[in-house]
């Protein structure tokens, strides 16, 4: 039987190896690409437009931070534009559809999850009386008293 390595060896541990110019520069090309595209296409044209897919920009952003630092200033624009938009439908200077505004919302919940969020709280009152009456619903009563005790 086969021992498996765990996953840390596989991926992070991996040993430092001197990049060649060429690959280096093509990859420097293709985040530069990349950060330009996705603020104004989002995404998915990003990805085409530089020629790389979804695991190579989250392996960029894990091994370089200063790419993952300029991609969170770029979707910080991207959010700033956005809510540009939002104010125009609101004062009336653009027109949109319900399809669109509920869209806007869903991107500025996923580029600014602190300000977008849903917020929601529950108070909880755990007063709780008991009667030495074991009366209508006494029973009851003192059982749900000893379970939350």
């Amino acid at each position: 039987m086969a021992k498996q390595l765990p996953a840390t060896i596989l991926f992070d541990s991996l040993p430092e190896t001197a990049e060649p110019p060429a690959m280096a520069e093509k990859r420097e090309r293709q985040m530069a690409v990349w950060l330009d595209t996705v603020g104004a296409q989002g995404w998915r044209a990003a990805c085409e437009a530089a020629g790389v897919g979804d695991a190579q920009v989250h392996r960029w952003m894990r091994l370089y931070p200063e790419f993952a630092e300029r991609h969170k200033a770029t979707s910080a624009e991207t959010a700033t534009r956005l809510e540009g938009i939002v104010d125009a439908i609101a004062t009336g200077e653009i027109d949109a559809t319900p399809a669109q505004v509920t869209l806007l919302q869903f991107r500025l919940k996923g580029l600014r999850p602190e300000v977008y969020r849903d917020r929601a709280s529950v108070q909880v009152d755990q007063r709780t009386t008991l009667s030495a009456e074991v009366g209508e619903g006494g029973r009851a009563r003192l059982l749900l008293a000893e379970w939350q005790a």
